[in-house]
């Protein structure tokens, strides 16, 4: 009867070993969705805000003879109009009708993260559709 009482541990002890603990939930980073349009051109996508880098995904569109290019700067720093811009990518659709170029990327940052994305789209000219602050 005694060594009953100690199986019956030992097979438990051994089965949740052997199973393991059911994983936490992955984090989820915050993620900042973007929709903008000028004369002729369009993006729509979504800033994902991990520690140090963001994530972009979505796609630029082209309504015009000629092209329309996303430009997305990243910034760090607390206020915008003192924040040190760190780099520059741009995407581009060309051709007129409903031409599509579509991203996915991610842009590294440095020790502290980025802070801002700020979106302009360019036809004739360039504007800044978006400025996107991290939550």
């Amino acid at each position: 009867m005694r060594s009953r009482r100690l199986v019956l541990p030992l097979i438990i002890a051994a089965l949740v070993s052997a199973v393991g603990w059911a994983p936490s939930p992955a984090y989820a980073y915050p993620v900042t969705p973007f929709s903008a349009s000028v004369s002729g051109g369009l993006t729509e996508g979504g800033v994902t805000w991990y520690n140090r880098s963001v994530g972009l995904q979505g796609y630029v569109s082209d309504h015009t003879p000629g092209s329309t290019t996303a430009v997305f700067e990243f910034r760090q720093g607390e206020k915008l109009d003192s924040a040190v811009l760190l780099s520059t990518q741009t995407r581009t659709a060309s051709g007129y009708g409903e031409n599509r170029t579509d991203f996915n990327f991610t842009q590294e940052g440095p020790v502290g993260g980025i802070t801002w994305v700020v979106i302009s789209l360019c036809t004739d000219k360039c504007q800044i559709v978006r400025t996107l602050k991290r939550p």
